[in-house]
C-alpha cells in the first residue's frame, strides 16, 4: 500500500485509502461487500520513463488485490466521449466502453457472492457514475448487479460513533438577491420541498425568503438535511491552491447568499443521516488526482454527514422532482440511503422505458444521482 501510496499522481499525494489499516479495514466488510479503490499513478517503463495508468486496488472479506486497467489516456478518452454522450448525444456504446474498461475486469475478479460495491474513484472517474454504467444489452445497468456507492477513501467505511441527531431540515426554491438574482428559477423546487417534508414528518420546511444561510448554520445536526437550489462554481483565478474549496458552493436566500464549500465544511452535520443536494451538477468541483473533487461531497463530509446524494450533470427540473419522490418513498420506511437510490433509480429508469426513452436518454435524465457515504 504504501508503494501504491507512492505512485500516486501527484507524488506528494498520500490517499488516506493507502494509510488506513489494511488488516482493521477487511475485518469490517461483510462476505457480500466489496471495497474498489481506483488509482491514477505513474507506471515507470524501460528507460527511466513513465507513463499515467490506471489500477483498481480491490478488498474484500478474503484480503487484497490489485487489477491493472491500462494507460489512462486512452481510459480518460473513453470518459471524455462519455460526457460528449451525456451533453450532446451519441451512441450508447460510448458509455459501454467505460464499462468495458474500468467495470467488467473489477467483476471478474471478485467473488460471486458480492452484491455491495463501495467505490472510492480517482482521476477522470471522479464525475462518473458507475451504478448507470449499460451493460452489453443497453436495457441493464450495472447497478442491475450490484449496489453502489462512493466513498472518499477506504478509511470512510471504519465505524464511527456519532450523537444523536435531531428533527430534519428542508430548505427550497429560495429566492435568491443582489449577484445571485439573475439565477433561473426552479419552480418545482417548493412543491418538492413540501412533499419531502411531508414523507420525513419530522422536518422543518423553509422555502423563499426564509431558506438563508443563517437557517442551516444554526440547525446543529439534522436528522435529514434536504436542499433543493442551485450548486455554483466560481471561476475565480486568484483563488490560492488551499481556498479551492471556495470554487464550489450552494445559492441560498439573503446576503451574501453564496455558501461556499468550506464554509459548509464548518457546519455542525455529525449524526446527520442524510443530505441530499437536489440541484445541477451538485457533484461539480475541481478534481484533485487521489484526493477526489474538491467540492459539496467534500465539505458535506468533513461537516459530518453520513450519506450525500447527489448529481454529477444537469437534471430537468421536473424529473428531479419525480426522482426525488421516488428516494424519499423508498428512504422514509427503510432508512436506508444507499437502497432507497437504488430503488428510486430503477423505478425512474421504468417509467422512462414505459414513455418510450432510448438508452442514451434513459441514461442521461436518469444516471446523474450518485451517492456518497461515511460510517
Amino acid at each position: 500500500e504504501r508503494e501504491l501510496a507512492r505512485l500516486a499522481v501527484p507524488n506528494t499525494v498520500q490517499r488516506d485509502a493507502l494509510r488506513a489499516d489494511p488488516a482493521a479495514f477487511l475485518a469490517h466488510l461483510s462476505s457480500d461487500t466489496a471495497f474498489v479503490g481506483y488509482l491514477l499513478y505513474r507506471h515507470t517503463l524501460p528507460g527511466l520513463k513513465s507513463e499515467a495508468r490506471y489500477l483498481a486496488l480491490i478488498a474484500t472479506a478474503d484480503g487484497w488485490q490489485t487489477i491493472p486497467l491500462g494507460r489512462a489516456d486512452v481510459i480518460n478518452d473513453a470518459i471524455d466521449r462519455y460526457h460528449i454522450l451525456i451533453a450532446r448525444g451519441g451512441p450508447i456504446a460510448w458509455a459501454q466502453e467505460v464499462r468495458r474498461l474500468l467495470l467488467d475486469p473489477v467483476r471478474e475478479a471478485l467473488p460471486f457472492t458480492i452484491k455491495h460495491l463501495f467505490v472510492s474513484p480517482d482521476g477522470l472517474l471522479q464525475s462518473v457514475p458507475l451504478a448507470t454504467w449499460p451493460e452489453a444489452d443497453p436495457a441493464f445497468i450495472a447497478a442491475d448487479r450490484h449496489t453502489f456507492a462512493t466513498v472518499t477513501s477506504a478509511r470512510d467505511l471504519l465505524p464511527t460513533s456519532a450523537p444523536v441527531s435531531r428533527n430534519s431540515l428542508v430548505l427550497a426554491a429560495p429566492v435568491w438577491s443582489g449577484d445571485l438574482s439573475s439565477l433561473a428559477p426552479l419552480p418545482a423546487s417548493s412543491a418538492e420541498g413540501a412533499y419531502v417534508a411531508e414523507k420525513l414528518g419530522d422536518a422543518t420546511l423553509l422555502t423563499g425568503a426564509d431558506a438563508t444561510i443563517t437557517a442551516l448554520t444554526q440547525d446543529h445536526a439534522p436528522r435529514v438535511l434536504h436542499i433543493a437550489t442551485h450548486a455554483l462554481v466560481v471561476t475565480d483565478p486568484e483563488l490560492p491552491a488551499a481556498q479551492l474549496l471556495r470554487r464550489t458552493g450552494l445559492a441560498l436566500a439573503g446576503e451574501p447568499g453564496f455558501l461556499d464549500t468550506l464554509q459548509i465544511s464548518a457546519l455542525d452535520l455529525h449524526g446527520t443521516e442524510l443530505v441530499f443536494l437536489s440541484g445541477c451538477e451538485t457533484g461539480g468541483g475541481v478534481a484533485a488526482n487521489g484526493e477526489g473533487v474538491l467540492g459539496l461531497q467534500r465539505g458535506f463530509a468533513r461537516a459530518g454527514a453520513r450519506a450525500l446524494v447527489l448529481t454529477l450533470w444537469p437534471v430537468v427540473d421536473q424529473d428531479s422532482r419525480k426522482f426525488t419522490e421516488y428516494f424519499y418513498d423508498a428512504f422514509t420506511p427503510s432508512g436506508d440511503a444507499i437502497s432507497a437510490l437504488h430503488l428510486a433509480r430503477k423505478k425512474f429508469r421504468e417509467d422512462l422505458v414505459t414513455q418510450g426513452a432510448s438508452p442514451a436518454e434513459v441514461l442521461r435524465r436518469a444516471g446523474s444521482y450518485s451517492i456518497s457515504v461515511r460510517r
